[in-house]
């Protein structure tokens, strides 16, 4: 089972459901549902049911909730106990991105360090800034393009 939290048109959704997961998008934005056959799809994290999540994964979608702490407590409540988080989201240590300007730019509403998916995920895979990479719309060997100061933090792992 694949929960897409931000999901926009689908994106990583279609890859997932071609190979054969069950799939779940949560769009909030209030953009047209797409591929209704395809997957179930919601507007709020807080009306998707008791399940047993294997992966969440999230592309810059993290720095608009609300409320952090009640996402990460849904998160919580609806990941598998061996579940996998899959996080992209604005690198704060990035001179562009608003804390190194000393401002929030809306539309976000919180900003990341790789300390915070430190302090969140009980198993670390993945957490690092890297510089946005791609070749002929390939992305290709993510560790070529680590950089702490990098303009995205990609964080794998999982909670208990």
């Amino acid at each position: 089972n694949f929960m897409n939290f931000g999901a926009g048109h689908g994106g990583l959704s279609h890859l997932c459901w071609l190979d054969g997961l069950d799939v779940v998008n949560v769009e909030p934005s209030g953009m047209p549902q797409f591929y209704e056959t395809r997957w179930k799809s919601y507007t709020s994290i807080f009306d998707v049911p008791d399940c047993d999540f294997d992966l969440i994964y999230g592309s810059h979608s993290l720095e608009h909730v609300p409320d952090i702490t009640t996402i990460q407590n849904e998160i919580k409540r609806i990941l598998r106990p061996s579940g996998f988080l899959f996080w992209e989201v604005p690198n704060s240590a990035h001179p562009e991105n608003g804390p190194k300007k000393g401002k929030v730019i809306i539309p976000h509403t919180y900003y990341f360090y790789t300390s915070f998916f430190d302090n969140w995920f009980d198993r670390v895979i993945l957490n690092g800034g890297f510089d946005q990479c791609s070749r002929n719309g390939v992305i290709e060997m993510w560790q070529n393009y680590s950089n702490k100061e990098g303009e995205v933090i990609r964080a794998l792992g999982q909670i208990k």
